[in-house]
């Protein structure tokens, strides 16, 4: 299995790239691929409505690869509860280049696509962006294999064994592991 992991947060080194390094390496010793990408530092930015798809930045090759690969993981900090915006330009671009192409859309057809996020706060405040891509899942007839939300989140606590394992079931979970 091959696995795309966004990373929607500004920070190379903050939370959410401690938790996604955590799923890679889960993904990794199950024997699958897994690729991270920082879409902030790779210039992916919000939609101008311009009828391109974005074709300015990195977005539509990596929607390229999306349709290749076998699940994506979206991850990001929540704040004020809404995805960053480097996950919606992307999410956006997605939608932008499958919408009313049957060939594109089918290549979404059956893939997974999960979402791991971290919060300042409540776990109550990743509601709405779980919806959201619970939605697009649908709309894609994907799979939304699942949700991770890591709560209070600071460095050391994303990282520490109780969320490694949470983390390490998340990745069990959306690699249809029995």
């Amino acid at each position: 299995m091959n696995a795309m992991i966004f990373n929607g947060s500004i920070r190379k080194n903050g939370r959410t790239a401690a938790m996604t390094s955590v799923i890679a390496d889960a993904i990794r010793s199950k024997g699958s691929d897994a690729e991270e990408y920082f879409l902030y530092h790779m210039g992916v930015k919000g939609c101008l409505t311009c009828g391109y798809g974005a074709g300015r930045d990195n977005a539509v090759e990596l929607v390229k690869k999306i349709l290749l690969t076998d699940l994506v993981i979206f991850a990001g900090p929540i704040y004020l509860e809404h995805l960053p915006d480097p996950l919606n330009s992307l999410i956006d671009v997605l939608y932008y280049v499958c919408r009313g192409n049957d060939e594109s859309l089918s290549k979404m057809e059956g893939k997974r696509i999960a979402v791991a996020l971290i919060t300042d706060g409540d776990a109550r405040a990743t509601e709405d962006p779980v919806k959201a891509l619970n939605a697009l899942s649908d709309h894609f007839k994907a799979d939304f294999a699942g949700s991770l939300t890591i709560p209070f989140a600071t460095i050391e606590n994303v990282t520490s064994s109780g969320s490694a394992e949470k983390i390490r079931d998340f990745v069990s979970v959306i690699m249809k592991e029995q």
